[in-house]
This record gives structure tokens, C-alpha cells and sequence, in this order.
């Protein structure tokens, strides 16, 4: 048995051809070699099936893929990659066209630079053969002989008009929100209408409580797999999902594909290191290498720092639109964070820690200068009674600084809108360290009926950073009402 035992997948079928053959073929050419589960779903998902079209044009394939829709729900570092890049590989060469994205445009584009352009330069068969091209948004792998391309594209409701596709390509399918998914199948399902034998490929490792999209797809993948009819969707799932004892080693050989054990002698990951993650943060763990949900909410952390990266930006030249503040205080007054939000040249709100210093008594004079220097729309803090911000009502109002005052329906909501626009590639910031501390420490704070705000209970960090940065983003005018075009 070369893959654990696979609860949750749609069968092979040994008697039906498979196009997986071809991938696998161009993987082994291009000098990088398949895991056995890679392997797995490559020849699942391949399989093919006479032409069903009892009248089909003269030039439509005789066999067209059995499965037009594939979902693969695997954790963290297995090579979902990999197994996507093997996919493309095949798209491109047989002169079809694929495309691909991710949670964001801006993931998308990180992908293809950091993750398949590499593989590209280890090959020289690949770098004879294909062309790469890298501008921002719009990078593409295409075979010279063919034509067929494989291209990078920005997950909104209006991408593709007037594309045709292959294959199509939706990575991280857990960022994206009931909303945003729903948007994503109404560009990418008509690209595969004419197109005998397309599939839509949907990856993802497990999401949290706003992954809605995603959990109704591995639900629906689950019922697929469970009726076995040979065709319509193929789901493929290697989590813990149906398992007992999720701290047991043993489970986790069967939960995650990569993991070097009897089934996988040449696994990529050790159980040692599996151990120390578990040791380190077993909520996180279950998540990241069980490929299990995190529905927790209360003291779960409401941001993926993979998404965070990527979102992560220089300092801007030119700032369009109006400016806001948004200022919060660490517990006991020791720190304070003033973080303002504006809009760059392509009218995507920018988030960028101002000051971050010990105390407070520096504050008034900063927001102050702040406002004297720049187009200043609002300011926003949480001033409530028992917010560490209290200390700056009096000051603030003797100043002659007037405030935006966020109340508690105000701060979930902005809390749950900066969480969004993370999620969805729709806001950027500046690199800073103490912002990345804290957006990599923040966790959820139930408030009851649903609602969550920031908290700081069991942080690393002082958190009022990214708390700043959300009051920033909530009263800015601009930000709200930036084109959705120009969002990534």
C-alpha cells in the first residue's frame, strides 16, 4: 500500500485510461518526482470516459475526462503544489488552456513566483520547451510547440469574461467567504462550458469559522465520493476527519499524506517534527497537519500569517484620498500604537504603523502633527470604560481632537470587516514588525450571539497594533468605497 487508506476518495478504476499517466510523465521529465498520494489523485482525477455528447462536433475529443469537477482537501506542506504544477504541465502542453488563482491575486502571483518558477529553472527540458512570462497579475507558463498556456488570475466576479478554459485552477479555496465563492463560481464555471473534458480543480487545506464556501465543497466531495458513480465530481481528502484519538502519532501517519511512515517510506515530513508542532500549539497543529477546521472561535486566531505575507507591501510614494487614524493602547498604558490607513495609486486601502512607542503621553502631539501635515478624515479609538485607551478621552478632547468613539457593535464589526479584507486580498500594509507580532498573536474574543472581537487573552504580543489598524480601516471613507477592480 503505497498511500495511507484512503476513507475519503473516490475510487480508482484500474480498467478506465487515465490522462493522469501524462502528468506524471511530465513531472518525471521535468526531474521532480511524485509522492504516491500526488500520484493518486493525478490518475483519479484523470480518468477518462467515451465522449457522452451523442452529437458531438467533428472536432471534440472521442474521451473527455469522467469528473468536471475535483476537490482536493489535503493539509499543510503536503505538495499541493507540486500536484497542481504537474496538472498544468499537461494543460499547457496539450495546447489547452488553464488558469489559475489563489485566496488572493497577489497569493496567486507569490505562488507562481516562489513555488513553480523554481521547478521551471531546475529543468532544462522545461526551460526548452516553455515560456515564462512574469508581469504583476498576469504571469503565465506557455509551451512553445503548442500554444497551451497556463495563466495567473485575480479571484473577482469579472476575470475571465470572455475566457475559455480547460482546466481551471481554485487554490486556498478556504479564504474565501460564502460571498466571495459563490462570486468565483459564477466567473470560472461558464470558462469549461464549451470545452469538452475541462475540469475545475478546487484545493484547499481545512478553514476556519469563515470558510463557508469551502466546508459546503468538501461536504459535497464527501457525498460524491460516499455514491461512487464514475462521474460528475471527484473529491479526494486526506485529514483526520471520522478519527478518534487526534493526538496520537498513528493518527496523524493516516491524517496527513507526506508524513514518512510504512506507507510513505519516503515521506517529506517526520513524525519528530509533527511532535514539535503539536507541543508548540495543538489547536494550530490540528488545523495545519490534520487538515481539520478550526470551528472554535473563542481564543482561535482569526488570521492566516500565510495570507498576511502576502499582502505585505512597501511604503507607498504617493498617497491618494484622505487619511485616517486609528489608535489603541496596550494593557496598563505600557505601549501605544497609532496606525493610519490611506489609499495607494491603485486605489487599494494601505494599512502602515505611524508610531508605536512605550506610554502615552506622546500620543495627542502625534495626532496632532498628523493631522496639520496630511488630509485627515477620522479618527478612531476604543474608548469605552474598560478599554486601555480610556486615558486618552480628556486628553484628546482638551487638544481639540475629535474622535470617532467605537462602540462594541463597532468594534466586532470592524474587527470581523479587517478580517475579511485580509482574507480576500482587498487591503495591504506596510512591513512592521510589530504589526506582523501582532496579527500573528491576536486571537478571538466571543462576545455571544456569534459576534467575536480582538483579544488579548493567552497573546505573544501586544496586540493593539493590528487593533489600531482595524479602527483605522473602519472609519476611512475612501477604503470602503475603493473600486472592487482595483482590489487584487
Amino acid at each position: 500500500m503505497l498511500t495511507p487508506p484512503l476513507r475519503l476518495s473516490t475510487p480508482r478504476r484500474p480498467e478506465r485510461p487515465t490522462t493522469g499517466v501524462h502528468s506524471i510523465a511530465l513531472a518525471k521529465m521535468a526531474g521532480f518526482k511524485l509522492q504516491p498520494w500526488q500520484i493518486h489523485v493525478l490518475a483519479v482525477a484523470g480518468e477518462l470516459i467515451p465522449n457522452p455528447d451523442p452529437h458531438p462536433a467533428p472536432w471534440h475529443p472521442e474521451w473527455v475526462h469522467a469528473y468536471q469537477n475535483v476537490s482536493v482537501s489535503v493539509g499543510r506542506r503536503a505538495g499541493k503544489s507540486v500536484l497542481t504544477f504537474a496538472r498544468a504541465l499537461r494543460t499547457a502542453v496539450k495546447g489547452q488552456y488553464g488558469f489559475y488563482t489563489a485566496q488572493t491575486g497577489a497569493a496567486a502571483s507569490t505562488k507562481f513566483r516562489n513555488d513553480w518558477t523554481p521547478l521551471f529553472h531546475r529543468s532544462e527540458a522545461l526551460t526548452r520547451e516553455f515560456e515564462l512570462r512574469h508581469s504583476n497579475g498576469s504571469e503565465m507558463m506557455r509551451h512553445l510547440g503548442s500554444g497551451g498556456y497556463c495563466r495567473i488570475f485575480s479571484p473577482g466576479p469579472a476575470s475571465l469574461h470572455g475566457e475559455a478554459a480547460d482546466a481551471v485552477f481554485l487554490d486556498e479555496a478556504w479564504g474565501h467567504t460564502m460571498q466571495r465563492g459563490k462570486e468565483l463560481e459564477v466567473a470560472t464555471y461558464p470558462l469549461t462550458a464549451t470545452r469538452p473534458g475541462a475540469q475545475l480543480w478546487t484545493l484547499s487545506a481545512a478553514g476556519d469559522v469563515g470558510s463557508a464556501w469551502w466546508h459546503s465543497i468538501v461536504e459535497r466531495g464527501r457525498e460524491a465520493a460516499q455514491l461512487d458513480t464514475g462521474t460528475g465530481t471527484c473529491h479526494i481528502e486526506y485529514s483526520a476527519h471520522g478519527l478518534d484519538d487526534l493526538d496520537d502519532p498513528e493518527t496523524w501517519q493516516i491524517a496527513h499524506p507526506a508524513v514518512r511512515s510504512e506507507y510513505n517510506p519516503t515521506g517529506t515530513v517526520t513524525v519528530d517534527f509533527l511532535r514539535n508542532e503539536y507541543d508548540r500549539d495543538p489547536d494550530q497543529f490540528r488545523r495545519s497537519w490534520l487538515n481539520m477546521p478550526d470551528m472554535a472561535g473563542e481564543g482561535s486566531a482569526p488570521l492566516d500569517m500565510e495570507t498576511w505575507d502576502t499582502l505585505a507591501t512597501d511604503p507607498v510614494a504617493r498617497i491618494t484620498g484622505s487619511m485616517s487614524i486609528g489608535v489603541a493602547v496596550a494593557p496598563e498604558q505600557a505601549a501605544t500604537a497609532v496606525v493610519v490607513c490611506y489609499l495607494d495609486q491603485t486605489q487599494t486601502p494601505v494599512i502602515e504603523v505611524d508610531t508605536y512607542r512605550a506610554g502615552t503621553d506622546w500620543v495627542v502631539d502625534r495626532v496632532v502633527d498628523l493631522q496639520a501635515r496630511y488630509d485627515v478624515s477620522a479618527v478612531s479609538m476604543d474608548s469605552a470604560g474598560q478599554s486601555p485607551a480610556v486615558v486618552l478621552a480628556r486628553p484628546f478632547s482638551h487638544a481639540g481632537i475629535g474622535y470617532d468613539a467605537a462602540t462594541l457593535p463597532d468594534v466586532t464589526a470592524s474587527a470581523a470587516e479587517f478580517v475579511d479584507a485580509v482574507r480576500n486580498g482587498r487591503i495591504r500594509h506596510v512591513r512592521n514588525p510589530s504589526l506582523d507580532l501582532a496579527a500573528g498573536a491576536v486571537r478571538r474574543r466571543s462576545i455571544g450571539d456569534g459576534s467575536w472581537a480582538f483579544g488579548r487573552k493567552d497573546t505573544t504580543a501586544d496586540i493593539s497594533p493590528i487593533e489600531a489598524a482595524t479602527h483605522a480601516l473602519w472609519v476611512n471613507p475612501d477604503a470602503h468605497n475603493a473600486p472592487h477592480a482595483a482590489i487584487v
